[in-house]
Protein backbone atom coordinates (compact mmCIF):
# COMPACT_ATOMS: atom_id res chain seq x y z
CA UNK A 1 0.00 0.00 0.00
CA UNK A 2 1.25 3.48 -0.82
CA UNK A 3 2.03 5.99 1.93
CA UNK A 4 -0.61 8.64 2.66
CA UNK A 5 -0.20 11.81 0.62
CA UNK A 6 0.13 13.92 3.78
CA UNK A 7 3.26 12.02 4.84
CA UNK A 8 5.11 12.25 1.53
CA UNK A 9 7.20 15.32 2.51
CA UNK A 10 8.16 13.78 5.84
CA UNK A 11 9.15 10.53 4.15
CA UNK A 12 11.46 12.46 1.80
CA UNK A 13 13.43 13.95 4.75
CA UNK A 14 16.13 11.35 5.29
CA UNK A 15 18.44 11.14 8.32
CA UNK A 16 21.31 12.10 6.00
CA UNK A 17 19.49 15.28 5.01
CA UNK A 18 18.87 16.17 8.66
CA UNK A 19 22.54 15.62 9.51
CA UNK A 20 23.62 17.73 6.53
CA UNK A 21 21.29 20.55 7.59
CA UNK A 22 22.58 20.34 11.16
CA UNK A 23 26.19 20.53 9.94
CA UNK A 24 25.30 23.51 7.75
CA UNK A 25 23.79 25.35 10.73
CA UNK A 26 26.87 24.62 12.87
CA UNK A 27 29.31 25.81 10.20
CA UNK A 28 27.22 28.91 9.42
CA UNK A 29 27.11 29.81 13.12
CA UNK A 30 30.85 29.28 13.43
CA UNK A 31 31.51 31.50 10.41
CA UNK A 32 29.23 34.25 11.71
CA UNK A 33 30.91 34.17 15.10
CA UNK A 34 34.37 34.11 13.48
CA UNK A 35 33.68 37.24 11.41
CA UNK A 36 32.26 39.06 14.42
CA UNK A 37 35.13 37.98 16.69
CA UNK A 38 37.75 39.02 14.13
CA UNK A 39 36.07 42.38 13.55
CA UNK A 40 36.14 43.25 17.24
CA UNK A 41 39.49 41.55 18.00
CA UNK A 42 37.80 39.21 20.48
CA UNK A 43 41.12 38.44 22.19
CA UNK A 44 40.98 41.95 23.66
CA UNK A 45 37.26 41.91 24.53
CA UNK A 46 36.37 40.11 27.77
CA UNK A 47 32.66 39.94 27.06
CA UNK A 48 33.32 37.49 24.22
CA UNK A 49 33.95 34.83 26.87
CA UNK A 50 30.17 34.76 27.40
CA UNK A 51 29.42 34.71 23.66
CA UNK A 52 31.79 31.82 22.93
CA UNK A 53 30.71 29.87 26.02
CA UNK A 54 27.02 30.08 25.11
CA UNK A 55 27.71 29.21 21.47
CA UNK A 56 29.75 26.11 22.39
CA UNK A 57 27.19 24.94 24.95
CA UNK A 58 24.39 25.42 22.41
CA UNK A 59 26.22 23.28 19.84
CA UNK A 60 27.00 20.65 22.50
CA UNK A 61 23.54 20.56 24.12
CA UNK A 62 21.97 17.73 22.11
CA UNK A 63 24.95 15.42 22.63
CA UNK A 64 25.55 15.79 26.38
CA UNK A 65 25.19 12.76 28.63
CA UNK A 66 24.00 13.87 32.09
CA UNK A 67 25.42 10.72 33.65
CA UNK A 68 28.87 11.39 32.16
CA UNK A 69 28.67 15.05 33.15
CA UNK A 70 28.06 14.12 36.79
CA UNK A 71 30.97 11.69 36.66
CA UNK A 72 33.22 14.32 35.07
CA UNK A 73 32.35 16.86 37.76
CA UNK A 74 33.76 14.62 40.51
CA UNK A 75 36.93 13.68 38.61
CA UNK A 76 40.27 14.69 40.22
CA UNK A 77 40.93 17.24 37.44
CA UNK A 78 37.54 18.88 37.92
CA UNK A 79 37.80 18.88 41.72
CA UNK A 80 41.23 20.55 41.55
CA UNK A 81 39.84 23.48 39.57
CA UNK A 82 36.65 23.54 41.66
CA UNK A 83 38.80 23.92 44.78
CA UNK A 84 40.60 26.86 43.21
CA UNK A 85 37.23 28.31 42.19
CA UNK A 86 36.04 28.16 45.80
CA UNK A 87 39.24 29.93 46.89
CA UNK A 88 38.70 32.51 44.14
CA UNK A 89 35.16 33.27 45.35
CA UNK A 90 36.18 33.44 49.01
CA UNK A 91 39.02 35.86 48.24
CA UNK A 92 37.01 38.19 45.98
CA UNK A 93 37.09 41.91 46.71
CA UNK A 94 34.66 43.51 44.30
CA UNK A 95 35.26 47.13 43.40
CA UNK A 96 39.00 46.93 42.85
CA UNK A 97 38.66 47.80 39.15
CA UNK A 98 36.40 50.77 39.82
CA UNK A 99 38.72 52.04 42.56
CA UNK A 100 41.54 52.52 40.03
CA UNK A 101 39.35 53.84 37.23
CA UNK A 102 39.21 50.59 35.23
CA UNK A 103 36.06 49.14 33.69
CA UNK A 104 34.21 47.50 36.60
CA UNK A 105 32.63 44.99 34.20
CA UNK A 106 36.00 43.28 33.75
CA UNK A 107 35.62 41.80 37.24
CA UNK A 108 32.26 40.24 36.39
CA UNK A 109 33.45 38.86 33.06
CA UNK A 110 36.40 37.28 34.85
CA UNK A 111 34.11 35.68 37.45
CA UNK A 112 31.95 34.36 34.61
CA UNK A 113 35.08 32.98 32.91
CA UNK A 114 36.28 31.15 36.04
CA UNK A 115 32.94 29.30 36.22
CA UNK A 116 32.73 28.82 32.45
CA UNK A 117 36.08 27.04 32.38
CA UNK A 118 34.72 24.36 34.71
CA UNK A 119 31.34 24.03 32.99
CA UNK A 120 32.80 23.85 29.48
CA UNK A 121 35.53 21.39 30.47
CA UNK A 122 33.07 18.91 31.96
CA UNK A 123 30.31 19.42 29.41
CA UNK A 124 32.62 18.61 26.51
CA UNK A 125 34.17 15.67 28.35
CA UNK A 126 30.63 14.29 28.75
CA UNK A 127 29.56 14.42 25.10
CA UNK A 128 28.23 11.31 23.40
CA UNK A 129 29.53 12.65 20.10
CA UNK A 130 32.16 15.43 20.03
CA UNK A 131 32.26 15.86 16.26
CA UNK A 132 29.81 18.76 16.12
CA UNK A 133 31.76 20.85 18.63
CA UNK A 134 35.08 20.01 16.96
CA UNK A 135 33.69 21.10 13.60
CA UNK A 136 32.39 24.32 15.14
CA UNK A 137 35.69 25.11 16.87
CA UNK A 138 37.79 24.30 13.80
CA UNK A 139 35.81 26.63 11.55
CA UNK A 140 35.65 29.34 14.19
CA UNK A 141 39.34 29.39 15.13
CA UNK A 142 40.81 28.94 11.65
CA UNK A 143 38.53 31.44 9.89
CA UNK A 144 38.82 34.01 12.69
CA UNK A 145 42.60 33.82 12.67
CA UNK A 146 42.68 33.89 8.85
CA UNK A 147 40.72 37.15 8.83
CA UNK A 148 42.93 38.62 11.58
CA UNK A 149 46.09 37.64 9.68
CA UNK A 150 44.81 39.10 6.41
CA UNK A 151 43.86 42.35 8.18
CA UNK A 152 47.27 42.54 9.83
CA UNK A 153 49.13 42.02 6.56
CA UNK A 154 46.92 44.60 4.84
CA UNK A 155 47.43 47.09 7.67
CA UNK A 156 43.70 47.31 8.38
CA UNK A 157 42.55 47.68 12.01
CA UNK A 158 45.88 46.43 13.33
CA UNK A 159 46.48 45.82 17.05
CA UNK A 160 49.68 47.59 18.13
CA UNK A 161 50.89 44.57 20.12
CA UNK A 162 51.45 41.88 17.47
CA UNK A 163 51.92 39.25 20.18
CA UNK A 164 48.14 39.18 20.55
CA UNK A 165 47.84 37.59 17.10
CA UNK A 166 50.36 34.87 17.87
CA UNK A 167 48.58 34.24 21.17
CA UNK A 168 45.41 33.55 19.20
CA UNK A 169 47.31 31.42 16.70
CA UNK A 170 48.51 29.06 19.43
CA UNK A 171 44.96 28.26 20.56
CA UNK A 172 43.82 27.00 17.15
CA UNK A 173 46.56 24.33 16.93
CA UNK A 174 44.84 21.52 18.93
CA UNK A 175 41.56 21.88 17.00
CA UNK A 176 43.46 21.61 13.74
CA UNK A 177 45.38 18.63 15.07
CA UNK A 178 42.25 16.77 16.22
CA UNK A 179 41.09 16.72 12.61
CA UNK A 180 44.41 15.63 11.11
CA UNK A 181 45.28 12.68 13.32
CA UNK A 182 45.58 10.40 10.29
CA UNK A 183 47.80 12.88 8.48
CA UNK A 184 50.62 13.63 10.92
CA UNK A 185 53.00 14.79 8.18
CA UNK A 186 50.44 17.33 6.95
CA UNK A 187 49.86 18.58 10.49
CA UNK A 188 53.59 18.92 11.25
CA UNK A 189 54.06 20.87 8.00
CA UNK A 190 51.23 23.21 9.04
CA UNK A 191 52.71 23.51 12.53
CA UNK A 192 56.04 24.55 11.03
CA UNK A 193 54.30 27.09 8.80
CA UNK A 194 52.41 28.56 11.76
CA UNK A 195 55.65 28.74 13.78
CA UNK A 196 57.35 30.65 10.95
CA UNK A 197 54.39 33.05 10.71
CA UNK A 198 54.65 33.58 14.47
CA UNK A 199 58.35 34.35 14.33
CA UNK A 200 58.71 36.35 11.12
CA UNK A 201 55.31 38.03 10.82
CA UNK A 202 54.42 38.68 14.46
CA UNK A 203 57.99 38.53 15.87
CA UNK A 204 56.76 36.50 18.84
CA UNK A 205 59.65 34.46 20.23
CA UNK A 206 57.63 33.04 23.09
CA UNK A 207 54.81 31.56 21.00
CA UNK A 208 57.39 30.29 18.50
CA UNK A 209 59.08 28.36 21.31
CA UNK A 210 55.71 27.18 22.67
CA UNK A 211 54.88 25.74 19.24
CA UNK A 212 58.35 24.17 19.23
CA UNK A 213 57.57 22.56 22.59
CA UNK A 214 54.27 21.27 21.18
CA UNK A 215 56.00 19.68 18.20
CA UNK A 216 58.82 18.25 20.31
CA UNK A 217 56.46 16.55 22.76
CA UNK A 218 54.25 15.21 19.98
CA UNK A 219 57.16 13.77 17.99
CA UNK A 220 59.00 12.44 21.03
CA UNK A 221 55.95 11.13 22.90
CA UNK A 222 56.97 7.48 22.50
CA UNK A 223 60.16 8.13 24.46
CA UNK A 224 58.74 10.71 26.86
CA UNK A 225 55.89 8.39 27.91
CA UNK A 226 57.94 5.18 27.80
CA UNK A 227 57.65 4.89 31.57
CA UNK A 228 56.46 6.88 34.54
CA UNK A 229 60.08 7.72 35.35
CA UNK A 230 60.90 9.09 31.90
CA UNK A 231 57.69 11.12 31.93
CA UNK A 232 58.47 12.66 35.32
CA UNK A 233 62.08 13.34 34.35
CA UNK A 234 60.96 15.06 31.15
CA UNK A 235 58.42 17.19 33.03
CA UNK A 236 61.05 18.18 35.60
CA UNK A 237 63.59 18.98 32.88
CA UNK A 238 60.98 20.97 30.96
CA UNK A 239 60.15 23.16 33.97
CA UNK A 240 63.88 23.61 34.68
CA UNK A 241 64.43 24.68 31.07
CA UNK A 242 61.69 27.31 31.45
CA UNK A 243 63.42 28.74 34.52
CA UNK A 244 66.75 28.89 32.67
CA UNK A 245 65.06 30.48 29.65
CA UNK A 246 63.45 33.17 31.79
CA UNK A 247 66.76 33.92 33.49
CA UNK A 248 68.58 34.29 30.17
CA UNK A 249 65.73 36.22 28.57
CA UNK A 250 65.12 38.66 31.40
CA UNK A 251 68.51 39.15 32.99
CA UNK A 252 71.07 38.38 30.29
CA UNK A 253 69.26 39.97 27.37
CA UNK A 254 68.04 43.05 29.27
CA UNK A 255 71.36 44.91 28.98
CA UNK A 256 71.56 44.32 25.22
CA UNK A 257 67.93 45.28 24.70
CA UNK A 258 68.24 48.36 26.91
CA UNK A 259 71.22 49.54 24.88
CA UNK A 260 69.38 48.96 21.61
CA UNK A 261 66.30 50.87 22.82
CA UNK A 262 68.37 53.80 24.02
CA UNK A 263 70.16 53.99 20.65
CA UNK A 264 66.83 53.99 18.86
CA UNK A 265 65.50 56.66 21.22
CA UNK A 266 62.70 54.41 22.48
CA UNK A 267 61.28 53.99 25.97
CA UNK A 268 63.26 51.41 27.93
CA UNK A 269 60.24 50.74 30.16
CA UNK A 270 58.25 49.36 27.22
CA UNK A 271 57.14 45.75 27.16
CA UNK A 272 60.57 44.41 26.27
CA UNK A 273 62.74 42.07 28.30
CA UNK A 274 64.12 45.06 30.23
CA UNK A 275 60.64 46.43 30.88
CA UNK A 276 59.51 43.02 32.07
CA UNK A 277 62.51 42.82 34.42
CA UNK A 278 61.43 46.03 36.15
CA UNK A 279 57.84 44.82 36.34
CA UNK A 280 58.78 41.47 37.86
CA UNK A 281 61.07 43.06 40.47
CA UNK A 282 58.18 45.26 41.66
CA UNK A 283 55.73 42.38 41.42
CA UNK A 284 57.81 39.97 43.50
CA UNK A 285 58.16 42.64 46.19
CA UNK A 286 54.35 42.99 46.30
CA UNK A 287 53.89 39.21 46.37
CA UNK A 288 56.03 39.01 49.51
CA UNK A 289 53.56 41.34 51.24
CA UNK A 290 50.94 38.54 51.20
CA UNK A 291 52.75 35.34 50.18
CA UNK A 292 50.30 32.70 51.46
CA UNK A 293 46.83 33.89 50.39
CA UNK A 294 47.68 36.76 48.04
CA UNK A 295 46.13 40.23 47.92
CA UNK A 296 42.71 39.26 46.52
CA UNK A 297 41.61 36.88 43.79
CA UNK A 298 40.41 39.64 41.46
CA UNK A 299 43.35 42.00 42.13
CA UNK A 300 44.49 42.17 38.53
CA UNK A 301 48.14 43.26 38.36
CA UNK A 302 47.18 45.64 35.53
CA UNK A 303 45.36 47.76 38.14
CA UNK A 304 48.60 48.57 40.01
CA UNK A 305 51.69 50.57 39.12
CA UNK A 306 55.33 49.56 39.43
CA UNK A 307 57.55 51.42 41.90
CA UNK A 308 58.93 53.84 39.31
CA UNK A 309 55.38 54.74 38.25
CA UNK A 310 56.21 54.52 34.53
CA UNK A 311 53.72 51.75 33.72
CA UNK A 312 51.31 49.26 35.24
CA UNK A 313 52.41 46.03 36.87
CA UNK A 314 50.85 43.67 34.29
CA UNK A 315 52.60 40.41 35.14
CA UNK A 316 52.91 38.72 31.72
CA UNK A 317 53.30 35.53 33.73
CA UNK A 318 50.44 33.27 34.85
CA UNK A 319 52.34 31.91 37.85
CA UNK A 320 53.33 35.34 39.20
CA UNK A 321 49.78 36.55 38.54
CA UNK A 322 48.36 33.69 40.61
CA UNK A 323 50.90 34.31 43.39
CA UNK A 324 49.95 37.99 43.53
CA UNK A 325 46.24 37.26 43.57
CA UNK A 326 45.92 34.00 45.51
CA UNK A 327 49.37 33.38 46.99
CA UNK A 328 51.14 30.07 47.40
CA UNK A 329 47.83 28.33 48.10
CA UNK A 330 46.39 29.42 44.74
CA UNK A 331 49.54 28.54 42.80
CA UNK A 332 49.62 25.09 44.44
CA UNK A 333 46.06 24.45 43.25
CA UNK A 334 46.86 25.55 39.70
CA UNK A 335 49.96 23.33 39.59
CA UNK A 336 47.93 20.42 41.00
CA UNK A 337 45.34 20.94 38.25
CA UNK A 338 48.01 20.89 35.52
CA UNK A 339 49.71 17.82 37.01
CA UNK A 340 46.39 15.96 37.11
CA UNK A 341 45.66 16.86 33.48
CA UNK A 342 49.10 15.62 32.41
CA UNK A 343 48.70 12.47 34.51
CA UNK A 344 45.41 11.76 32.73
CA UNK A 345 47.15 12.06 29.38
CA UNK A 346 49.98 9.84 30.53
CA UNK A 347 47.60 7.15 31.80
CA UNK A 348 45.99 7.08 28.34
CA UNK A 349 49.32 7.50 26.53
CA UNK A 350 48.51 4.99 23.80
CA UNK A 351 45.74 7.26 22.49
CA UNK A 352 46.70 9.75 19.79
CA UNK A 353 44.48 12.30 21.51
CA UNK A 354 46.43 11.94 24.76
CA UNK A 355 49.58 12.62 22.77
CA UNK A 356 48.00 15.77 21.35
CA UNK A 357 46.80 16.81 24.80
CA UNK A 358 50.21 16.38 26.42
CA UNK A 359 51.86 18.38 23.63
CA UNK A 360 49.32 21.17 24.07
CA UNK A 361 49.62 21.30 27.85
CA UNK A 362 53.43 21.37 27.81
CA UNK A 363 53.31 24.16 25.21
CA UNK A 364 50.75 26.01 27.34
CA UNK A 365 52.85 25.64 30.50
CA UNK A 366 55.71 27.33 28.67
CA UNK A 367 53.48 30.04 27.19
CA UNK A 368 52.09 30.78 30.65
CA UNK A 369 55.58 31.72 31.82
CA UNK A 370 55.59 34.89 29.70
CA UNK A 371 51.85 35.45 29.14
CA UNK A 372 48.78 35.30 31.35
CA UNK A 373 47.56 32.14 29.64
CA UNK A 374 45.09 29.47 30.88
CA UNK A 375 43.45 31.63 33.57
CA UNK A 376 43.29 35.44 33.65
CA UNK A 377 43.70 38.58 31.56
CA UNK A 378 42.63 37.51 28.02
CA UNK A 379 39.76 35.35 29.28
CA UNK A 380 38.00 35.13 25.91
CA UNK A 381 40.92 33.38 24.22
CA UNK A 382 41.95 31.50 27.39
CA UNK A 383 38.56 29.80 27.23
CA UNK A 384 39.77 28.00 24.09
CA UNK A 385 42.37 26.17 26.20
CA UNK A 386 39.62 24.65 28.34
CA UNK A 387 37.49 23.78 25.31
CA UNK A 388 40.42 21.91 23.76
CA UNK A 389 41.17 19.97 26.97
CA UNK A 390 37.51 18.99 27.40
CA UNK A 391 37.30 17.71 23.81
CA UNK A 392 40.56 15.77 24.13
CA UNK A 393 39.34 14.11 27.34
CA UNK A 394 36.23 13.08 25.44
CA UNK A 395 38.08 11.78 22.39
CA UNK A 396 40.45 9.73 24.53
CA UNK A 397 37.49 7.93 26.08
CA UNK A 398 35.83 7.32 22.71
CA UNK A 399 39.03 6.18 21.00
CA UNK A 400 39.42 3.47 23.65
CA UNK A 401 35.91 2.16 22.94
CA UNK A 402 35.85 0.57 19.47
CA UNK A 403 32.04 0.50 19.50
CA UNK A 404 31.95 4.30 19.64
CA UNK A 405 33.93 6.09 16.90
CA UNK A 406 35.71 9.29 17.92
CA UNK A 407 36.30 10.80 14.48
CA UNK A 408 35.87 14.57 14.04
CA UNK A 409 33.42 15.71 11.38
CA UNK A 410 35.63 16.53 8.42
CA UNK A 411 35.66 15.31 4.86
CA UNK A 412 37.77 12.34 5.93
CA UNK A 413 37.34 11.04 9.50
CA UNK A 414 40.42 11.03 11.69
Amino acid sequence: ASAPIGNTAAADVTPEAVRALHALVIISTALGLAFMAAHYHFVMIDRFVAVITLAVLAVAARDVSIRRFRRAMVSPVSLAWLTYLVLYVLRLRLGVAASVGADFRREYYEIFAMVSYLVVLNTLAALRDARHVITFMLWFTVVCFGIELASYLAGVRVISNANVYSYQLFTLVPFLHMCLTRRPAVFLALLLALALVTLFVFASRTVFLALGAYGTVFIGWRWIAASRTTFRLFALGFVSAIVVFLYLYIFRSSELEQSALLKAGEDITSKSSFGRLEVWVSLVARIWEAPVWGHCSNCNTEFFMIESGFRNMSSHNTYLEILFRSGIVGLTLLVAFLILVLRHFYEHRHSTYARIGAAYVFGSVFLASTYEFITFSFVSVNLLFWIAIGLLFNLITKSERPDRPAAPALAEPA
